[in-house]
């Protein structure tokens, strides 16, 4: 395996500590799996996306199908850490009012400061980061096209889902902010 193969398995374990450093401050409401009839299965459809993401870019690394050349894969890095950077300034910013399905929680507050000023899910844009840059930097092109697609896809979903629940919840206050801001990357979508 090339140094790049093992960054961005490195990175990847870097993103699954986020994960689990960032949620301990959770509560029991905002740490549940329990779908409350508003994540719509969206949690799950992401965990076997990452599992099926991860499965994908081992096969492709060990064949070497799709490889990319050094650049490529460094970019892969960059891509990758750029992520993890904003996956964990939009978790940061969310504080307390993260949780991790898609759920209406006590007090719940729409955040607008920070990334959210500029983007709607900033740790979705950022967690399509660190899968796709994880992708190219292991396993090449193939990889990132294929894990592309498919976490591009559940997060589409998801995006959908908690979108729904917030206008639900905010109603006029959640349209006004949902026209100022883009979904998942700035000024284009």
């Amino acid at each position: 395996m090339v140094l790049t193969s093992w960054l961005a398995l490195a990175g990847l374990a870097v993103w699954a500590g986020f994960e689990f450093v960032l949620r301990r401050r959770e509560d029991a409401q905002t740490a549940s799996w329990a779908d409350a009839g508003t994540d719509r299965g969206s949690t799950r459809i992401l965990v076997c996306c990452f599992i099926v993401s991860a499965a994908v870019v081992i096969g492709l690394a060990v064949t070497g199908i799709g490889w990319a050349s050094p650049l490529w894969r460094w970019l892969g890095i960059a891509a990758l850490g750029l992520g993890l950077a904003v996956r964990a300034w939009g978790m940061v910013a969310l504080g307390r009012h993260y949780t991790r399905t898609v759920r209406e929680v006590d007090e719940h507050q729409l955040v607008t400061s920070g990334p959210y000023a500029v983007i709607r899910h900033p740790g979705y844009a950022g967690t399509i980061l660190v899968w796709c840059g994880y992708a190219l930097a292991a396993a090449g092109w193939v990889a990132v096209l294929v894990v592309g697609a498919l976490v591009v896809a559940a997060y589409a979903y998801r995006v959908h889902t908690e979108e729904a629940l917030l206008g639900s919840v905010f109603g006029q206050r959640y349209e006004d902010y949902r026209r100022r801001t883009s979904r998942l990357v700035p000024f284009v979508y």
